[in-house]
């Protein structure tokens, strides 16, 4: 049933943008975050799979919620070392 929800939150922010993806930009990492740890492997797949479109999901082509909460949340799913990498290529102005 979670799932749902953030294709709809996606589909919203990607095909809207603003203010959604502003207004979502504020509260999206602790729910992608508690929401992650609270399902099964193949919807942590799935999430994983959406995590990364949103690095180009604004219509600018940049993180769809901003860079800090991509990064947030990445950090909080894999690590450190894959911001670093996150930032090394899409962002070697960082």
């Amino acid at each position: 049933m979670k799932l749902p929800a953030f294709y709809l939150l996606d589909a919203i922010s990607k095909n809207v943008f603003d203010p959604y993806a502003r207004v979502f930009a504020s509260f999206v990492i602790p729910l992608f975050l508690e929401t992650y740890r609270s399902v099964d492997n193949n919807t942590r797949s799935k999430m994983d799979e959406m995590l990364l479109t949103w690095r180009t999901g604004a219509p600018n082509g940049k993180e769809l919620f901003g860079l800090a909460p991509q990064m947030a949340i990445e950090r909080g799913i894999w690590g450190e070392q894959a911001v670093s990498n996150f930032l090394l290529i899409s962002r070697p102005d960082c």
